[in-house]
């Protein structure tokens, strides 16, 4: 089953990447407590400072999740990590902390950008360069990435993510910013965190916790290409915490969070039903509803018989008043009272399904996603 669901996902995001990434977008507004306008164009810091860790500068999430020049030296960098992967490096004290002996850089650096993929391996087993010296060309090749691996575009993502105190919804946002990478970077990313869980897991040989690794990886895969050295010391403790977080949750970094999976299922199985029940074959729109309880929605609609989008609507703002007041809170309230139809459903008025919508919501902690309505565009 998780093969097909991948299939599923996959599908979406190459058949269809413009519903691909508004669904990761929403589901990422939850983790953030964000409206998907805020998560799509970021002003995470209202000061000018410019040291802090969140740029004020907006960014916004790329439509394109592919990247069709590639990696350069991608092939490189995947053998230089499985050379690393032994377990005899791994144990080497120091690792990515100590660099070896500058020529032996260069030279080795030089090699590798000229050998034949072919030729590298015999380079490394020559024994000619000490494994530092492996490691120390392997993070000039990733800093030497035009992009770094993590993006740019999604670094204030990460920052944000890193401010929550809620490691679950940490974790979920990861996931859902890994479903947005270009798939070479995901690949190379994924080989490089299960190398530095290992280094990590011999902490003990090596000196080199998650921490460490976040300290000196961080640099040359997270941070936007033209932060200042100022910026950077200003910030290192941060965006290593943002790092040794990913090395150490690696295992689950890159499963499919379990709510974007059932809404990616629910949009094929709509889909479908379209297609089979409509005559024609480009409908303008189409509409997934997703309730955080759908079995007690669907009862509800059916005995106060009841639009699914009104009810979908109704479960959302019930569960937005019954969370403790704080400012996110009186944002939501107020985009409904705005909206006025588009926002506060009329059907609040109704206190059955109020009731019921509140009841069910206020058992529910705030990493479960609330109901929504995702519109997309064909």
């Amino acid at each position: 089953k998780m093969d097909s669901d991948e299939a599923l996902v996959k599908k979406l995001r190459n058949d269809f990447p413009d519903q691909f990434t508004s669904l990761v977008k929403m589901h990422l507004s939850f983790c953030l407590d964000q409206s998907t306008d805020e998560v799509d164009c970021l002003t995470p810091s209202k000061t000018s400072d410019k040291k802090s860790v969140t740029s004020n500068k907006k960014t916004r999430i790329p439509k394109q999740t592919c990247n069709s020049e590639g990696i350069k030296y991608a092939s490189q960098i995947n053998q230089l990590i499985d050379y690393l992967s032994k377990p005899s490096s791994l144990v080497q004290e120091g690792l990515f902390r100590r660099n070896g002996k500058v020529k032996q850089q260069q030279e080795l650096m030089n090699l590798v950008k000229e050998k034949q993929v072919s030729e590298i391996t015999a380079l490394l087993e020559s024994n000619e360069y000490s494994v530092h010296e492996v490691a120390t060309v392997l993070k000039n090749l990733l800093a030497e990435m035009p992009e770094p691996l993590l993006i740019e575009s999604y670094y204030p993502l990460h920052c944000c993510l890193a401010k929550l105190n809620h490691q679950e919804r940490q974790i979920k946002g990861c996931q859902l910013l890994v479903l947005l990478l270009p798939n070479e970077n995901a690949e190379i990313l994924r080989r490089l965190l299960n190398m530095l869980l290992e280094v990590s897991l011999h902490k003990e040989t090596n000196k080199m916790n998650a921490m460490n690794l976040g300290i000196v990886l961080a640099p040359h895969i997270l941070c936007p290409r033209k932060m200042s050295a100022e910026d950077l010391t200003t910030n290192a403790s941060s965006l290593a915490h943002i790092v040794s977080f990913m090395i150490e949750t690696t295992k689950v970094l890159f499963d499919l969070p379990p709510e974007f999976v059932s809404d990616v299922r629910l949009h094929f199985k709509r889909d479908n039903e379209e297609d089979s029940s409509s005559t024609s074959s480009t409908p303008p729109v189409k509409t997934t509803i997703t309730f955080v309880d759908r079995e007690m929605t669907a009862k509800v609609v059916a005995e106060v018989g009841l639009d699914p989008t009104e009810a979908a609507l109704a479960e959302l703002y019930a569960y937005v008043q019954s969370q403790p007041e704080s400012e996110v809170k009186k944002k939501w309230v107020h985009k409904f009272n705005k909206e006025n139809g588009c926002g506060t459903p009329k059907v609040i008025l109704n206190s059955s399904i109020s009731d019921a919508c509140a009841k069910n919501c206020k058992n529910l902690s705030q990493s479960i996603r609330v109901s929504c309505i995702i519109i997309f565009f064909r």
